[in-house]
């Protein structure tokens, strides 16, 4: 039982990393307790969880993935507003990542900091898209193979995407 922010009923957990050989300590596993995006770290006596908080205006956030540096992604977002894919690091706190011309949801981060996930466009397709920590996160639609939508759920070292496509439904 990793535990829950403040002992209610329920915690998911949705990614786990594989901490540093040196520090066994650094294992850290994400996911989301209490509507937050949460990171559950190992210590002497167990797990301790952190609350990660939401991006400012937001109600909730979910946490998906983590590197073995500990950077996290997830989505925040609000029962009445816009869904943002974020990046959270120890230094940084949560950053909000950019989106094509609406929501943007961070699946997935590999240990170069490059994150995979997907957003929605002006017509409400969702693309595949990737953000590269050396372009500062810049957001790079990956497009889709014909139909209109794609979503990205993993990526590798290097920056290699893997997901689904739909290839026949287009919007009329």
């Amino acid at each position: 039982n990793l535990g829950t922010v403040t002992g209610a009923c329920c915690a998911h957990a949705r990614s786990i990393n594989n901490g540093s050989a040196a520090d066994p300590n650094t294992v850290a596993v994400v996911g989301f307790s209490e509507g937050h995006a949460v990171v559950w770290t190992k210590s002497a006596t167990g797990w301790v969880i952190r609350d990660l908080g939401t991006l400012p205006g937001d109600t909730f956030s979910r946490a998906e993935d983590v590197n073995d540096h500990g950077a996290i992604v997830g989505e925040s977002g609000s029962k009445t507003g816009v869904t943002s894919g974020f990046l959270w690091t120890a230094a940084t706190g949560m950053l909000r990542l950019s989106g094509l011309d609406g929501e943007t949801w961070a699946l997935a981060i590999n240990n170069s900091g490059d994150v995979a996930g997907f957003s929605t466009d002006a017509s409400g397709d969702r693309h595949a898209v990737r953000w590269r920590s050396a372009t500062n996160w810049t957001i790079e639609d990956l497009g889709t193979l014909g139909g209109c939508c794609s979503e990205a759920y993993g990526i590798n070292s290097y920056g290699d995407v893997v997901g689904v496509s739909n290839i026949s439904w287009r919007r009329s």
